[in-house]
């Protein structure tokens, strides 16, 4: 959050305001969609409380930056969602896209600053695991524009992406796209089986490969669940759970834990500067209330997609 930083950040929050104002639906003389009132809230309420809790901040400056995003981005979210998926297909393909491209470039010609200490691609991020995410994304990416007789675009996004992901080396990344994959795809395609064949054979058969499959996923993640990766985790969640308990209505405040060198101590894991998961890293900032304002945004987007590949079993639906 520092000079340079800061004018990007007003920058996101006016546009954030602008794209709704001046949205070409609007110029039209059309009007954005309704939200859902529950997920608008709860986003919006978010980054209220994200906001607000630069009052009993531990460090009030970063949070009321950090915060003001959070306001902003309900406002990104809604133009967004009005966009078709074709649309939403190229503008996110131009944004990730780039992202995975320039990270590429970076690792290519200058690898001192493109990858980690230990080899690791990270690209123009701060590390793998900003990077492995993006990949994840271009990756489905490309698989929708193949889908949509685009193969050669939709080939160079898969390989690129494929093999950032690779370098990048970042194991959840790599088990959340074969979980994701592979719950849509048995959501799919058993709905639509049950509509073709109706009767109870189709919603056995996709009952017990669901648990196979999620008996696997389990399986993977105890094989590994002594490999460095976890382990670091859990010693992270095991020394910020005290400050945790501290506060655990409201939170230390935004994002702001991480930038008070007397809080991190001198132990080497927190010195990375995240809870390296999402729970608790909302816990620790926000408490119990950020972390239900949280909850509710999450769940609306699992349920709403689940409910509509059901409703509409398609690629389409497959994608989001």
């Amino acid at each position: 959050e520092g000079p340079v930083i800061r004018p990007m950040i007003i920058g996101v929050v006016l546009l954030s305001v602008l794209l709704v104002v001046l949205d070409s639906q609007r110029m039209s003389g059309g009007r954005l969609m309704h939200p859902n009132r529950l997920v608008m809230v709860a986003s919006v309420g978010f980054g209220a409380w994200a906001t607000l809790s630069v009052l009993w901040s531990v460090n009030p400056e970063p949070t009321l930056w950090r915060g003001m995003v959070y306001m902003a981005l309900p406002l990104v979210a809604w133009v967004l969602a009005d966009l078709c998926h074709n649309r939403f297909v190229r503008a996110a393909t131009y944004a990730f896209g780039s992202l995975v491209a320039a990270s590429v470039g970076l690792v290519v010609l200058w690898s001192s600053t493109g990858l980690d200490r230990r080899d690791d691609w990270k690209g123009i991020f701060t590390n793998r695991n900003g990077l492995a995410p993006i990949c994840a994304i271009v990756i489905l990416l490309g698989l929708s524009w193949i889908l949509d007789g685009r193969r050669a675009t939709g080939m160079a996004l898969l390989g690129l992406s494929t093999v950032a992901l690779l370098g990048a080396g970042s194991r959840t990344a790599w088990l959340a796209l074969i979980v994701s994959m592979g719950g849509s795809t048995l959501l799919v395609t058993g709905r639509r089986l049950m509509r073709e064949h109706p009767g109870p054979t189709v919603p056995l058969a996709a009952f017990g490969t669901g648990v196979l499959g999620l008996v696997a996923a389990v399986g993977i993640v105890g094989l590994r669940w002594n490999e460095s990766t976890f382990v670091q985790r859990r010693t992270i969640w095991d020394l910020i759970g005290s400050r945790v308990a501290d506060h655990p209505i409201r939170g230390s405040g935004f994002h702001a834990f991480w930038t008070v060198p007397e809080l991190i101590g001198e132990h080497e894991l927190l010195q990375r500067g995240s809870a390296h998961g999402s729970v608790p890293e909302v816990l620790l900032g926000l408490g119990i209330v950020g972390l239900v304002l949280w909850a509710a945004v999450v769940l609306s987007a699992v349920f709403g997609t689940v409910r509509w590949a059901w409703r509409e079993p398609s690629a389409i639906s497959w994608f989001w």
